[in-house]
């Protein structure tokens, strides 16, 4: 039998390729030199192979656009461009309906108190349905919520008490109704973040609301009846101050707040039934896992998946998931400035690929578009053996894996790869036994990526580990 070694190679080129499309940067905004709009703080919305977003600032007019982008990063549109009379500032997300696109915006318009607006998907058909000001809701944040032929939404300020209200309004542009006024003293802001629908019950949460004033979860029927807060948040359980939107799956809901009040603890992930029962702390943030998060989380197939702001190992935010039970958290992507840098939005899920936007960095400063592959995510413990038998354990684990392999000799080199094709790790070592060990507990917590091929280059197993300290 020929000398096998072990090689962590990404497969020669074309395996190097492979890793670096598991996060891969479709889009560096640039603002400067070719207007594109930049600081994204939504999310996209995803249709066929097509995505559509909106950033707050940038484009012609510098007061924010509406883009679309193919799903491959190619095909760039700036589909319109705000001029403050028709709207500026737009921060939330776009809801698609046919081909018209629904949206809002924070400012402008005759008060400058922000719009409601319809655009069709080719850029064309601009229209505002609504305009705000003070008296009917004011600053209106995060995405419409379309039900048959109404948008539901939620105003930062304005409605009778000028701390914001809850609202409906019909798709033509007509019938808009203030459903609910918040209180100062007991439930205002009902900052960024979208309502969530269930049947005729609507679900939010408000920054400072509750009677502890650390936020609510509140839920209202969609005529703007039975108002009821079913959970005042807490510092002392290690959440407070709620952004972003909730999860809801069956009759349980799942978000993230975004700080505690705590000196080391950034924020946390939780569960709680629609009811208001079963509240469940499921992770609370440490700065090296994350800082403050500000989007919402996905599920999908028992785990959850979010970005967050800030911390991680480069300080600059990171991609998360985490079992629904609390276990399992991984920080599958690291920011580091030119990847990507400080999110303020969301993830979205099409066609087993998560597509997202980062408010700050790649190439031009101005924030970027990225893709993340699940293919890379699923079948961690999963190893493709070609050739002989090849395991590795434990996994996750705290660094230290251990390969076992039914070949007990011949010359090894160890290489590993971290999701953004970056070589963490590369070693030689004679095989004599048929076992080998390999550390990588200096390196942050993520997914990693290594093959095991003979000297010849064929494959004999291949899978991924999980840093997990």
């Amino acid at each position: 039998m020929k000398k096998l070694f072990i090689l962590f190679n990404i497969f020669l080129c074309l395996g190097i390729r492979l890793v670096e499309a598991q996060y891969n940067v479709l889009l560096s905004f640039n603002n400067t030199s070719n207007p594109q709009g930049n600081f994204p703080l939504g999310n996209l919305t995803v249709s066929g192979n097509t995505m559509y977003g909106v950033t707050p600032i940038g484009g012609a007019s510098k007061n924010g656009c509406v883009f679309s982008l193919s799903t491959n990063g190619s095909n760039y549109k700036d589909l319109f461009d705000f001029n403050d009379t028709d709207g500026s500032y737009p921060e939330g997300t776009l809801t698609l309906s046919g081909n018209i696109l629904y949206g809002t915006t924070y400012r402008g318009g005759i008060s400058d108190s922000g719009v409601i607006f319809s655009i069709h998907t080719d850029g064309t058909g601009y229209k505002i349905l609504t305009q705000f000001s003070a008296i009917n809701a004011d600053n209106p944040y995060g995405k419409l919520v379309l039900s048959g032929n109404k948008l539901f939404g939620k105003a930062q300020y304005g409605g009778a008490n000028h701390w914001g209200c809850v609202f409906s309004v019909d798709t033509t542009g007509t019938g808009f109704k203030d459903l609910f006024d918040f209180l100062y003293h007991e439930d205002p802001w009902p900052v960024i973040g979208s309502l969530t629908i269930s049947g005729s019950t609507l679900y939010g949460m408000t920054f400072y609301g509750g009677t502890l004033h650390y936020g609510n979860i509140f839920s209202i029927d969609t005529n703007g009846t039975g108002y009821a807060d079913i959970y005042d948040f807490n510092e002392g359980y290690g959440d407070a101050y709620p952004f972003g939107s909730l999860t809801l799956s069956g009759n349980t809901l799942y978000g993230m707040t975004n700080d505690s009040y705590c000196s080391y603890i950034f924020g946390n992930i939780f569960s709680i039934k629609t009811d208001g029962s079963a509240y469940k702390n499921i992770h609370s943030f440490t700065s090296a896992e994350g800082e403050w998060p500000t989007g919402d989380v996905t599920l999908l197939g028992g785990k959850l998946y979010g970005m967050i702001q800030n911390g991680g190992s480069d300080g600059k935010g990171c991609i998360i998931s985490i079992d629904t039970n609390g276990s399992g958290y991984t920080q599958l992507v690291n920011f580091n400035g030119s990847n990507g840098q400080f999110p303020q939005g969301s993830m979205v899920f099409y066609n087993n690929v998560f597509y997202g936007m980062v408010s700050e960095g790649g190439a031009n400063g101005d924030g970027l578009i990225f893709s993340l592959d699940t293919t890379f995510i699923n079948g961690i413990n999963t190893v493709k053996n070609v050739f002989g038998n090849i395991t590795i354990s434990p996994n996750p684990s705290t660094g230290i894996f251990t390969i076992q392999s039914s070949v007990v000799s011949g010359q090894s080199s160890v290489e590993v790869y971290n999701v953004l094709g970056e070589k963490v790790y590369s070693s030689s070592h004679s095989l004599s036994t048929n076992h080998y060990s390999f550390d990588l507990s200096n390196q942050p917590n993520g997914i990693y990526l290594y093959r095991v091929l003979n000297e010849d280059g064929s494959l004999l197993g291949e899978g991924k580990v999980i840093v997990q300290k």
